[in-house]
């Protein structure tokens, strides 16, 4: 039969410093990414509630297309959210519906050359 070696308390020295620092790189990483992350997130929850406020307007269902896209812009400005181009916010009235889509793509500069692109649909449809 072998001998089992006992492994005292003194030789185990826990943790190396190599992975110490390699967690804690890991870490601020993540860290970073979320910090470039979460606010386009929140302002892609933003969006998704100024469509759901129209609900709100009881004269939504007779307004222009115009009019819907001028509440949207406002609500827009009033959560300041800047980075949506006007030509992406499509407000159409077709048969018995009116529809509304904005759909947009942002991108993150993460580091030096590497960028982050996310694309987000969003839409809002009302029987007339």
């Amino acid at each position: 039969m072998g001998s089992v070696k006992k492994i005292s308390s003194r030789t185990q020295g826990g943790s190396s410093g190599v992975y110490v620092l390699s967690m804690i790189s890991l870490l601020l990483c993540t860290l970073w990414i979320a910090f470039k992350l979460i606010p386009i997130y929140l302002d892609d929850h933003a969006v998704g509630s100024i469509l759901e406020s129209l609900d709100n307007y009881p004269d939504v269902r007779e307004a222009s297309p115009r009019e819907v896209e001028g509440r949207i812009q406002k609500g827009f400005l009033i959560n300041s959210i800047r980075d949506i181009p006007e030509e992406n916010i499509k407000v159409n009235r077709n048969n018995s519906f009116l529809t509304v889509d904005v759909n947009y793509e942002r991108r993150v500069d993460l580091v030096f050359n590497i960028d982050l692109v996310m694309t987000f649909e969003n839409s809002w449809k009302i029987r007339q």
